[in-house]
């Protein structure tokens, strides 16, 4: 970029022209790569490149902490309008290497929708990047019709993969570090988000709590009814550390995999998922010494929610399930609490959710107590799955009837801390065993 479009690494130059100059050059070559100089080339107006017929790769590369782009230059006319980078209509792009640093000045946005916005990209890869100090403040919506794609890293109908980044100190209030809005597919591994960075000696801290996500991805209902597949959300070895932030959230996905993830997040849930049909967490711990007992993960109307490896080692996670989330199986759990508010059907092995008995009972766990001394004359299967076993533990005298829905070796009168156990073969329930004590 600095031998043959004249962009100058002085932090002073506004280089926003011959970078728009070069983005245009590698359209119309049908792709390429761009290296970006070592030191700060600063950045105060917007680019944008739609590749459209002139498909191709591109590459936005840099020597990783020595090729800094500063985005903005503090003051409120001259910030991107609406992202420093966009590229749109693109098979492949490549951002590696780069340090995007803000200019920390309070109450002035470094950019105005976002830093590295990618629209209907095949594959948008950001590799071994680092986001410093950026501001910005998106339109506080609820419904997300006015903040949608505002964030430092935004994935617009595209495969994004963000690997090996880091999200230092950035001020987003109202808006994620990385949001995603009808989106293909996204991948986050290895990446750490925080509140304060260093470049060079330099300290950059977070010039507010804000109260957005770390991580959003939200899928318009109007996409959803047009046909539009809904793919996956993965995170891997992914660190949200500090801050007020919350963590992440998904709204409307088939699959949502997290592995090995730390949430260290203030007043919020560390995880929200919403509408996902199917959620896989295995070995997440959280932690905030300042504020124990108010994390959370909340699960809303969701289909089938396997944890397998939850741990809060300074005081209480809330696991919590709302609006008809079908199952929660969760195995390996320590410092963590179940809000069953929608009366999911759980499979835990730490603690037993109680059941009210009834004359059609409906168990809310694989191991239940059930309460009460109303008769028993079958067992509702909603939630259940052929080749289920139920273990229901009872608190007081009532009986369990044979017939209906229940196969058993006669009529079984309970008294307290009886047991009965049964096999459940998609139609009926059969009883295995049953125990007086």
């Amino acid at each position: 970029l600095d031998t043959e479009f004249g962009v100058l690494a002085d932090d002073s130059t506004n280089n926003s022209t011959a970078i728009q100059t070069a983005l245009n050059a590698v359209r119309d070559a049908h792709g390429g790569t761009l290296v970006f100089p070592n030191g700060i080339t600063r950045i105060t107006g917007a680019t944008s490149t739609d590749f459209n017929t002139k498909r191709g790769a591109v590459k936005l590369i840099g020597d990783g902490g020595k090729s800094i782009i500063r985005v903005g230059n503090g003051s409120a006319s001259q910030v991107p309008t609406p992202s420093a980078f966009y590229i749109g209509n693109c098979p492949s792009v490549v951002v590696e290497g780069l340090t995007f640093l803000g200019t920390g000045v309070a109450g002035v946005e470094d950019f105005a929708r976002s830093v590295v916005f990618f629209a209907l990209v095949d594959r948008a890869i950001v590799r071994d990047c680092r986001f410093v100090n950026l501001a910005h403040t998106a339109p506080e919506d609820a419904t997300f019709a006015l903040n949608k794609g505002h964030g430092i890293v935004v994935n617009y109908q595209s495969n994004l993969v963000v690997d090996g980044c880091l999200f230092e100190g950035n001020q987003t209030f109202g808006c994620p570090n990385i949001d995603s809005y009808e989106w293909q597919s996204i991948v986050i591994r290895d990446t750490r988000f925080i509140d304060f960075g260093y470049v060079g000696s330099s300290q950059y801290n977070k010039l507010d709590d804000g109260n957005s996500y770390w991580i959003r991805a939200i899928f318009p209902l109007a996409h959803t009814s047009s046909g539009w597949h809904r793919n996956k959300v993965r995170l891997d070895g992914v660190t949200m550390d500090e801050g007020f932030h919350n963590g992440l959230f998904v709204d409307d996905a088939e699959w949502v995999e997290i592995n090995n993830l730390g949430a260290n997040n203030g007043l919020g849930e560390a995880v929200y998922l919403k509408n996902v049909e199917n959620v896989s967490i295995k070995d997440m711990l959280a932690i905030h010494a300042n504020y124990p007992s108010l994390q959370s993960c909340k699960f809303e109307a969701c289909g089938s929610v396997d944890i397998d490896g939850l741990t809060h080692a300074s005081g209480i996670l809330t696991v919590e399930t709302t609006s008809a989330t079908k199952r929660l199986k969760i195995r390996r759990a320590t410092g963590v609490a179940v809000t069953n508010t929608a009366n999911s059907f759980i499979d835990a092995d730490f603690a037993m959710p109680s059941t009210a008995s009834a004359g059609a009972l409906a168990p809310l766990g694989k191991v239940t107590h059930v309460t009460g001394t109303t008769s028993i004359t079958s067992i509702t299967t909603t939630n259940l799955k052929a080749g289920d076993e139920l273990t229901l533990i009872f608190d007081g005298v009532l009986t369990v009837t044979d017939g209906n829905n229940l196969k058993l070796a006669g009529n079984f009168v309970t008294t307290a801390d009886d047991v009965l156990r049964l096999h459940y073969d998609g139609t009926n329930f059969y009883e295995l065993s049953r125990s007086v004590n």
